[in-house]
């Protein structure tokens, strides 16, 4: 099949019409619209958790993604042209509407950022985003789009909150611990609760990041040698009893009594 283009002029006796084969520049048109359709369905397939927009350099919406107009209850057909830190779901906040600013500045001059952000999904739920603003730039080094893309992380964010909450109220109940608490890692103390120096009368500080042969030079004679043993059992992974009493030396000379109970981490 062949392209024209028609032209259509009066003339004295009637009419003139003037055709120009116009194929290969339809060819390309054709061409360029079938890629930006299979680029907008690549984009809008990207999966749920996926939010993509395409910007003018000043941020104004060209495009987005299905992952996108689930932050918005507006048709896209309105959004087009509207600032992409106005949507509806960055407008809760307007320092969440400053930051998305900034980067898009940025972004305009040549210059990529990436941070998390909260968006207000349909329905007011918060998720949080992993977004990054990337400047596209022409043959000629001009930066004509931004594409603004992001991955929602909430469930990381609040597994990593829960972790860090569940952090801390372990080492307040090990801080407060009446029991004393040291642990050994790679031949080294690397931890020591305040009831194990109040046993060995030693600041925390003296006990922390000694090696295990130390705390060996404070171990009575009479019970240094199964002391010795144990440590090297835990050092082969081999089993051993669990449970055992020996002597401890103060810095005042006292012996104390003290009651081991040894437990492998993994």
């Amino acid at each position: 099949d062949r392209w024209y283009e028609n032209r259509i002029y009066p003339a004295p006796d009637g009419l003139s019409i003037y055709f120009h084969d116009i194929t290969d520049r339809k060819k390309s048109e054709l061409d360029l619209a079938a890629r930006e359709r299979r680029l907008r369905r690549l984009i809008d397939g990207m999966g749920p958790a996926i939010f993509v927009a395409l910007t003018a350099p000043d941020g104004s919406l060209e495009h987005l993604n299905r992952a996108g107009e689930l932050t918005t209850e507006k048709p896209l057909v309105d959004l087009l042209g509207v600032p992409v830190y106005l949507l509806e779901g960055f407008g809760f906040s307007t320092a969440v509407q400053a930051k998305i600013r900034a980067a898009i500045a940025r972004a305009a001059d040549g210059a990529a950022s990436r941070f998390d952000v909260d968006v207000r999904a349909v329905g007011g739920t918060i998720r949080t985003l992993d977004l990054n603003v990337q400047p596209l730039q022409d043959d000629a080094g001009v930066v004509d789009h931004l594409v603004l893309s992001a991955s929602d992380i909430t469930d990381r964010v609040t597994a990593d909150t829960a972790l860090a909450h569940s952090k801390k109220r372990f080492e307040a109940l090990v801080e407060n611990s009446i029991q004393g608490i040291v642990v050994f890692d790679g031949g080294k103390v690397s931890y020591v609760n305040p009831a194990y120096s109040a046993i060995l009368a030693r600041p925390v500080q003296a006990l922390t990041g000694v090696p295990i042969s130390d705390y060996l030079e404070w171990v009575h004679p009479d019970d240094r040698a199964a002391a010795q043993q144990r440590q090297q059992q835990i050092a082969r992974e081999e089993p051993i009893d669990q449970d055992y009493e020996l002597r401890m030396l103060r810095p005042d000379g006292q012996w104390r009594w003290v009651r081991s109970t040894i437990r492998q981490l993994e």
